[in-house]
């Protein structure tokens, strides 16, 4: 039963259109709403069961599963929207980018893994092979075009109760990808150079369109209802101001957790981390300055360590700094050798990207820092 009357404001649309708030909704705020619906959920609650990385079955141990991945994804979300709406400088531009909003963030947040399977992006990719060469599904399966699914189009009683009804901005803010597989939008943003994170295509299957997306053709028009409020504010293919903090607060809860459970299981050892950090800022200041020719240099490198180099060899002192680059993912040139000698470029790629902050980003601003 209806309380309200259409909203005023695009973003508190909802799919199915009428209030932004029904009788049902105990929150004022419609996005509010949107964050109680989401918890309350039977597709919340599975995620309890699911796995995260580290399978919790028999170990006795306390690991994150997809749950609490979850609800610290929008603690770390919400703080973030929250300091950024604060700051009155970046009113003005967060505005003009489309809006934020701290209850729409933590709503994302709180529903961007419900359609996740257990093992992360294994199962991920064995469900995708099963649905396209098995069962003939173009589109085969995505954890994230799924999460947008259940939200959208999944019958959760029956017929009488399709999907969670959301408002425009929290479905937005789901779209880590706002992009389907292969078709939308147009220009595909497989097509960029370079493409946005996730949109590319996989190297061994290039026809099959981008690795990661945000929904099926199944919910095409449910994508482009959820975008209406930010055309012409931001490109079709770019992030909402709402997903990337929602995508960056994800990162930032995996990278943490994920070591913390390694750590409990006994993947890492204390002594060989604690070398490691210990290592990287002994030689942060030498693996600023070792030059790109250096690191791509694998014969050279060989030789080093064939010959037992201790140290000694030129990199430590060859040429100016130049300007620091990630290597391409398709080259693996020099990468054998990294191991040799320490404080020569055998660890350089690795270290040198944790200390220095010049990396580019991988793809066009508003990509994805990664792909989940």
């Amino acid at each position: 039963m209806a309380i309200m009357d259409q909203p005023a404001d695009p973003r508190a649309r909802r799919l199915f259109g009428g209030s932004a708030r029904t009788l049902g909704d105990l929150a004022t705020s419609p996005f509010r709403a949107d964050r109680d619906r989401i918890v309350g959920s039977p597709f919340f609650a599975r995620l309890g069961g699911v796995t995260q990385v580290i399978s919790p079955v028999g170990s006795g141990l306390l690991v994150h599963n997809r749950l609490t991945h979850s609800l610290k994804v929008a603690q770390v979300a919400r703080a973030v929207a929250e300091r950024l709406t604060a700051d009155e400088r970046r009113r003005e531009q967060l505005d003009s980018l489309g809006g934020c909003d701290p209850d729409v963030v933590e709503a994302a947040a709180l529903a961007h893994d419900l359609g996740h399977p257990p093992f992360g992006h294994l199962g991920e990719r064995v469900l995708d092979r099963l649905a396209r060469q098995r069962l003939g599904l173009a589109d085969g399966f995505e954890g994230n075009a799924q999460s947008y699914r259940i939200v959208t189009s999944t019958e959760i009683r029956g017929a009488a109760t399709t999907g969670l009804d959301l408002t425009a901005a929290v479905r937005a803010a789901m779209l880590k990808y706002p992009w389907t597989r292969l078709d939308h939008p147009d220009p595909h943003p497989r097509l960029m150079e370079p493409p946005p994170r996730g949109a590319a295509v996989p190297p061994d299957d290039p026809e099959s369109g981008s690795s990661k997306f945000g929904a099926y053709r199944t919910e095409l028009d449910d994508l482009r209802q959820a975008r209406e409020p930010f055309v012409g504010r931001i490109p079709d293919w770019q992030q909402t101001v709402e997903a990337s903090i929602m995508d960056t607060a994800d990162d930032i809860a995996y990278a943490i957790h994920d070591v913390e459970d390694f750590y409990r299981v006994g993947v890492l050892q204390q002594g060989a981390v604690a070398a490691e950090l210990i290592a990287w800022q002994r030689e942060g200041g030498h693996l600023r300055v070792i030059t790109d020719a250096a690191l791509d240099a694998p014969p050279a490198g060989l030789a080093r360590r064939s010959s037992g180099c201790a140290g000694s060899c030129t990199a430590r002192t060859a040429g100016s700094p130049t300007t620091r680059r990630s290597p391409p993912p398709s080259s693996t040139s020099g990468r054998s050798w990294w191991r040799g000698c320490s404080p020569c470029p055998s660890t350089a790629r690795s270290r040198r990207s944790s200390t220095s902050p010049a990396s580019p980003p991988a793809g066009p601003p508003g990509s994805s820092s990664r792909s989940g």
